[in-house]
């Protein structure tokens, strides 16, 4: 799992994916429902969920074995 903080490797990518496809320019969440609550259409989170997919698996695939 991703560690949700904004020094991840892979935050950047993430925050890019959110912006393209579901027009949300930060992921951090502000402690206001208004803001922090969104209405999504469900071909655009799928859009985004299967780039970030492919970003896992590009990312697993150029991982170093430990």
């Amino acid at each position: 799992m991703i560690d949700r903080t904004p020094n991840h490797p892979c935050w950047p990518a993430l925050v890019a994916i959110a912006n393209q496809h579901l027009e949300i320019s930060n992921l951090e969440e502000s402690g206001r429902k208004l803001t922090d609550i969104r209405f999504l259409r469900v071909s655009d989170l799928a859009k985004a969920l299967e780039q970030a997919y492919q970003l896992g698996l590009t990312v697993g695939y150029n991982a170093e074995p430990e």
